[in-house]
């Protein structure tokens, strides 16, 4: 499984690059805090909604959760649903949350 560091993803983000981030946190959550831009679809219902809010296959999706267990299980899926460019954020929200500015 591919993943990214939180520093990877901000170059991303600074670049300009295509992709979207999946945030996989219950609605709480995600509500409590996110990062901007994020898409915030909780990993019960992801095989509900994937198809209809991840229409792209090829799509670059960058999946996160609180520090990374449930962003795993959520590019797992999406890979074996055929998404060919899906990583994990090391660290989840947490972790870029609390990196150093």
């Amino acid at each position: 499984m591919q993943t990214i560091t939180c520093e990877e993803y901000t170059s991303l983000q600074a670049e300009g690059a295509e992709s979207a981030l999946l945030d996989v946190r219950n609605t709480d959550e995600f509500a409590a805090g996110h990062m901007d831009g994020a898409i915030n679809i909780p990993l019960h219902v992801l095989p509900l909604q994937y198809a209809e809010r991840l229409p792209y296959r090829d799509t670059h999706i960058i999946t996160c959760c609180a520090h990374g267990g449930r962003a795993s299980q959520a590019a797992v899926f999406l890979t074996r649903e055929g998404y060919t460019n899906v990583a994990v954020l090391e660290g989840g929200y947490e972790g870029y949350c609390g990196r150093e500015s």
